[in-house]
């Protein structure tokens, strides 16, 4: 990805970051997957470029939250979550 493309993904997931540091309760997003790596890295203080590390399956399930006893401390909860979708027959 071109530098300049970085920087706005970057800039992107910093500005939603601040707008979900703002609201109270639990937040609902739907993304699709290199937006939603980078925004997990970027929610837990990583550069962009360590969204590489984050694979997302489709219709995956990802949590980030905080640690309940360091309210300041971003943590990435559940990742990549695939097993809601694999039922097994009646």
């Amino acid at each position: 990805m071109p530098r300049s493309d970085r920087s706005d993904v970057c800039a992107r997931a910093d500005r939603l970051i601040a707008r979900l540091s703002t609201m109270q309760g639990t937040v609902a997003l739907f993304s699709y997957g290199q937006f939603g790596a980078a925004l997990a890295v970027r929610w837990i203080g990583l550069a962009l470029v360590e969204g590489q590390h984050f694979t997302l399956h489709p219709a995956s399930i990802s949590m980030l939250g905080c640690d309940a006893h360091h309210p300041d401390q971003r943590t990435i909860e559940l990742w990549n979550e695939c097993c809601h979708y694999h039922r097994k027959p009646l």
